[in-house]
């Protein structure tokens, strides 16, 4: 099952019983109706079964550390020089220049990451480089400004005509998640199980 947002979606099943049906979720742009039908209990396994991979793990959230703190030195040196290049070839990091990007889409080798944006869409001309690090997917960013550039009037026109549509399909989303709270507390729903198979 390719899901825009994986995480989301294995919290809000992880908190349903069994045989209960989900409100209506967004997840990006789909939506889902999600129903657990078991629940495995979880096992204790034998150390030596999964030494290898407690191992492996353990190394991993090493590296994973180590990699933080090397991108927060790298961040910490940036912002004290406004220069990203520099804090790159001292900490032997390849800077990632993206593609002009709009505050709410989704960034080219990136993806939809909200905090990335914030940060920035915080920079300008005068602040160069966002403070701290961006975490996302186990990876560490150190943000730099590279260059803005303000939309044309027709660009702003389709803008909030994407706005206004977005807003629509999220009171449509609402009013479909009223409308089946309200038929799951009046009604008795049956189905056919062989259409969730």
């Amino acid at each position: 099952l390719a899901l825009a947002d994986k995480a989301g979606f294995a919290r809000a099943a992880f908190e349903l019983n069994n045989e209960v049906i989900s409100d209506v979720l967004q997840l990006g742009e789909d939506y889902y109706l999600i129903k657990v039908l078991e629940t495995v209990p979880p096992v204790v396994q034998a150390f030596d079964a999964v030494k290898d991979l407690v191992k492996e793990d353990f190394l991993a959230m090493l590296r994973n550390e180590a990699a933080k703190k090397d991108a927060a030195q790298a961040a910490e040196l940036a912002y004290k020089n406004q220069n990203i290049a520099k804090a790159g070839k001292i900490h032997q990091l390849d800077p990632l220049t993206t593609p002009l990007f709009s505050r709410n889409a989704a960034i080219e080798k990136i993806g939809s990451v909200p905090e990335f944006s914030e940060a920035g869409f915080s920079l300008s001309a005068d602040n160069q480089i966002y403070p701290e690090v961006v975490a996302h997917d186990d990876r560490f960013y150190v943000i730099g400004f590279n260059r803005q550039e303000i939309p044309d009037e027709h660009e702003i026109e389709q803008g909030l005509e994407a706005a206004k549509n977005e807003i629509a399909m999220q009171k449509k989303s609402q009013a479909l998640q009223a409308w089946m709270a309200e038929l799951k507390t009046q009604y008795d729903i049956q189905y056919d199980a062989r259409m969730l198979n």
